[in-house]
This record gives C-alpha cells, structure tokens and sequence, in this order.
C-alpha cells in the first residue's frame, strides 16, 4: 500500500521542521486556585489503513465447518476484504480550560488527501477456501474529506517542578471518506485471469467510529525551554457504521456496529519547545489502533431490486500514525 510512501515522507518532515498533537490535551497554564486558557492550532499527516470486511451469516457456521472439518469457533468465512489506504492531510484547532488541577480539553481537525494517488485493495473469496482469494483488484482512490471531534477532562493527580502526571476521560468521534475512481483499475480472477480497466468512478465508502477513552499521561521539564510529555488510552468498545456505495455495481452496503465490541488503544509523545512566556511549539508523533468489530449489514442491490439484511455479516477495523506540528498561545 502507498500509506508506506506518506509514512517516510512524514518522518523526514519530523526531522527537519516543527511537528504537533493530534488530540486534544491539558496546555493551559497551571495557576492554583485560578482559571487559565489556552488555544492551539495544529497541522497533521495522518498515514495507515482502514479496512471494511464482508463475512458469510453466522447461520451457515455448523454447516461450513462440517464441510471443510475446522473447528467451529474457527468458522467465520470472510466472503470480501478492502483495504484503504488512510492518508490525509488535517489541520486542527483547539482549546484548554484550567482550573488548578482540573482541565477541560476539546478540539476539532478536518482535511483530506488532495489526490487520488492511493490506493483501494479488493480481496474477495468466492470458493470457501479461506486462505486463498480467488478474486483481486487494486483501484486509484483519495480521501475526501476526513473528520475529528475529541474532547476531555483531565486531573493532576501528581505535581512537582519537573513532572506531572494526569488522568483523563473523554469522547472521540472520527469519520474517513473515500472515493474511488477506477482509474488504472487492475483486477484478476481465478477464472478470468489479469486484466485492467477504467471506471470513471467505481465507488464511494464511508467510516465512522465514535467511543468513550480513559488514559493517563504525564510531561516531563527537560529543561528551561523543553518539555517531553507522553500518553496512553483505551476504549474498551466503540460504535460506529460504515457505507458502501458501489456505483458501477448498482449495489449499497450500509452496516451498522453496536457499542458493543472491538477496542480502541492509542498513544503519542509530544516534544514542547517554549519559544516565548505564553507561546509554545510542539512536536508530536500519536498512533492510534481500533481493531475489528463486527455488525449488522445492509444490502440493497439496485440491479435487480432485492434487499437484504444480515445480522453480524460486516466488520470494520483502522490504524493509523499522525505526525505533527502546532502551536499553542497559553493566555
């Protein structure tokens, strides 16, 4: 995937200019007793996969691993796999309310790739053998527009000159839109062999997750002008839906996830250069995995005028680093 060409681009980047953090965090001054504010801006590559996934009903389970003897905890035949490539560009704005110890950090990024030099990869197995796909195709694609609600409360529960460490609980909220062109479109198949195509436009898929996140944090004086802060969180579940609109096909999958399953781990470090009394730098590298939660899918099939609906058919997973850069003016 081209994910691994953004990736090496961001890291030099890191190396020759300012980069910030892509979520929101305490930056408002420490005052005891008093109300401190500050606001930042931030610009952030974001580079990884997203993944949607087809399985076949649970209802076919017993059935299926009779047929080719596996155990039936391991039944699940994943009918069609798509990865796509996770790749933007986003810049952010956002804010910090302090009252001693306590903090309520919220923000808001959006962007998109600007091209369509990614990539859309389409696994499907149509035979039942699970460890082989017997269909493959790789398609031009860009992230449209690409979204981030976060917000947070924290607590300093450990203080000193050099060092503090914090708790914090929020909520996120993500959406990731592509659109795939078709251009320079490859396929092969078992039964047909390799071949390429070109599809004005192939179709569109949409993602979007949202979950509740605990973590802890601290920062680290390194000396007069620099600060290292570090954190780490998990969601224990998230929810979410995705939609997948296959233009040329005339089919719409539209799949919805309960808050449920699946997790969601992240964590960064940020590097804090204080430029000026209220005026600070930061350089920071996040990451940020939710791993894959299955759902409800929807199926309406425009050719022939039938809809489906199977329960626990459609999955969705992502990962994704986000190397950036801002700057935060603490008033």
């Amino acid at each position: 995937m081209k994910t691994t060409t953004l990736l090496a681009s961001a890291t030099f980047l890191a190396a020759s200019s300012a980069l910030a953090g892509f979520r929101s965090a305490p930056c408002a001054d420490y005052r005891p007793g008093e109300i401190s504010v500050a606001g930042s801006v931030d610009f952030s590559i974001v580079a990884g996969e997203a993944n949607e996934h087809v399985f076949a009903p649970k209802n076919s389970a017993a059935e299926y691993a009779k047929e080719f003897g596996v155990p039936y905890e391991d039944r699940r035949h994943q009918i069609s796999r798509l990865d796509w490539d996770l790749a933007a560009a986003m810049i952010g704005f956002s804010g910090s309310v302090r009252y001693d110890r306590f903090s309520f950090n919220g923000g808001v990024w959006g962007g998109g790739s600007g091209s369509d030099d990614w990539e859309m990869e389409d696994y499907d197995w149509m035979d039942g053998d699970r460890a082989n796909y017997t269909e493959y195709s790789r398609s031009d694609t860009e992230i449209t527009s690409a979204w981030m609600l976060d917000a947070n409360v924290s607590f300093d529960f450990l203080r000193d000159e050099n060092f503090v460490s914090y708790l914090f609980a929020g909520m996120r909220w993500q959406q990731w839109e592509w659109e795939c062109a078709g251009r320079n479109d490859y396929r092969y198949s078992e039964l047909k062999g390799k071949w390429y195509s070109d599809i004005a436009h192939v179709c569109d898929y949409r993602q979007t997750l949202y979950f509740a996140y605990i973590g802890i944090g601290g920062t680290w004086k390194l000396t007069e002008t620099l600060d290292l802060s570090a954190y780490l969180s998990w969601a224990p579940a998230y929810a979410g839906e995705d939609h997948d609109e296959h233009i040329a096909a005339e089919k719409d999958f539209k799949d919805t996830f309960d808050y449920d399953g699946g997790n969601v781990y992240a964590g960064g470090v940020t590097l804090g250069w204080h430029v000026a009394e209220h005026a600070t730098l930061s350089f920071s590298l996040d990451w940020q995995k939710a791993t894959l939660h299955e759902g409800d899918l929807k199926l309406m099939d425009y050719g022939s005028g039938e809809y489906s609906e199977v329960p626990d058919a459609a999955g969705y997973e992502n990962e994704y680093v986000a190397l950036s850069c801002g700057f935060t003016y603490a008033f």
